[in-house]
């Protein structure tokens, strides 16, 4: 690789350095048998690597943010809030699995409950990044005309 694009590639990517190391992490929690281990759901075994992607959004929060602009901040904040809550939710809540236990009416209405309030809630986080999307694209709208 040349200088030029290595110095291009490390500029692109500190921004997301610790969520893409997040990445990584969650795949190894998800490729580890933890099951063998400790009595673990699968429902519970995904929720930890979700979890831990969210942490990764979060440590990545703490580490840029004074480098990041209003809508990042709020893109990245939203997706830590979702992505942890998601994890909590399903590591908590291992009757989510119907093959782990038997579902009653009232299970039933709050498994419902949670899949449409995740459901409103990944809505609203695609808003976010649209929004996030169109201010990058004025951004370098702008910077163009100035050149």
């Amino acid at each position: 690789m040349t200088t030029k694009l290595r110095k291009v590639l490390r500029e692109k990517l500190k921004d997301y350095c610790l969520v893409l190391a997040a990445i990584v992490a969650a795949l190894v929690v998800l490729l580890t048998p933890l099951q063998l281990y400790m009595p673990l759901g699968r429902y519970q075994h995904y929720g930890l690597c979700v979890f831990v992607l969210g942490m990764g959004y979060i440590l990545q929060i703490v580490w840029s943010w004074r480098s990041l602009k209003r809508w990042p901040r709020l893109g990245y904040t939203a997706t830590a809030l979702y992505l942890c809550s998601v994890g909590m939710v399903l590591y908590a809540n291992p009757w989510l699995d119907a093959r782990m236990a038997v579902i009653t009416e009232q299970k039933e209405n709050l498994r419902a409950l949670i899949g449409w309030t995740y459901t409103i809630f990944g809505v609203i986080l695609a808003f976010i990044y649209l929004e996030w999307m169109q201010a990058d694209y004025r951004g370098r709208r702008r910077k163009g005309r100035k050149h």
